[in-house]
C-alpha cells in the first residue's frame, strides 16, 4: 500500500485503537495525513470472521466522505480476503448542510452494546462537533492539535478575485 512509516496521527492513535480491551477515541489531525488509514486498519483488526453477522459499522456526515472511505477501506480489505464488506450509500450526492446525520448516530449509538469501540477522527472540531463527540464517545482519550497546527504548511490557500473586463 506504500506505507513506509507510520504518520504521526497514525503513530500517536493506532496504540489506542489496537488495544484490548478496546479503548474510545476522539481524534483530530489535518487533512492528509492517515487518519483513514488509522482507523480503518483499527476496524479491520477487530473482525473476527468466524462471525457472520456486522461487527464494524463507519458513519460518514457526507457522501463523498463515506465514498473516500469505503475506497480506502476496500483498499485495505484486499489484504483480508475472508472479510465480507457492504456499502450503504446512497446514490446521490447529499447537501454538505444535511441535518439528520448527528440524530442517525445517536438512534444508532442507543442500540450499540456499551462494550462498543468508538472512533471519531476529524480535520477540525468546533465547540458544536466536539460537544456532539464528546456525547457519542463516552470516556475517551482525546487527541487534539493546538490550533497553530489545525492547517499544514504545504497546504497553500488562495482566492481568485473575479474582474470583469468590458470592451468597447
Amino acid at each position: 500500500m506504500g506505507f513506509n512509516a507510520p504518520s504521526k496521527i497514525q503513530e500517536t492513535a493506532l496504540p489506542t485503537l489496537l488495544a484490548d480491551p478496546p479503548q474510545n477515541l476522539i481524534a483530530q489531525s489535518q487533512s492528509g495525513t492517515g487518519k483513514t488509514a488509522a482507523f480503518v486498519l483499527a476496524m479491520l483488526s477487530r473482525v473476527d470472521v468466524s462471525k457472520s453477522y456486522p461487527q464494524v459499522l463507519c458513519l460518514s456526515p457526507t457522501y463523498e466522505l463515506a465514498v473516500q472511505t469505503g475506497e480506502v477501506a476496500a483498499h485495505m480489505a484486499k489484504f483480508c480476503p475472508d472479510i465480507e464488506m457492504k456499502f450503504a450509500v446512497r446514490g446521490e450526492e447529499v447537501p454538505r448542510d444535511q441535518q439528520g446525520h448527528q440524530d442517525q448516530c445517536i438512534k444508532i449509538h442507543k442500540n450499540l452494546s456499551t462494550t462498543c469501540q468508538m472512533m471519531f477522527f476529524s480535520a477540525t472540531y468546533d465547540q458544536e462537533v466536539m460537544e456532539f463527540a464528546e456525547h457519542i464517545v463516552k470516556n475517551p482519550i482525546i487527541i487534539r492539535l493546538k490550533r497553530e497546527e489545525e492547517s499544514l504548511d504545504n497546504i497553500k490557500q488562495y482566492y481568485v478575485r473575479q474582474v470583469k473586463i468590458i470592451l468597447h
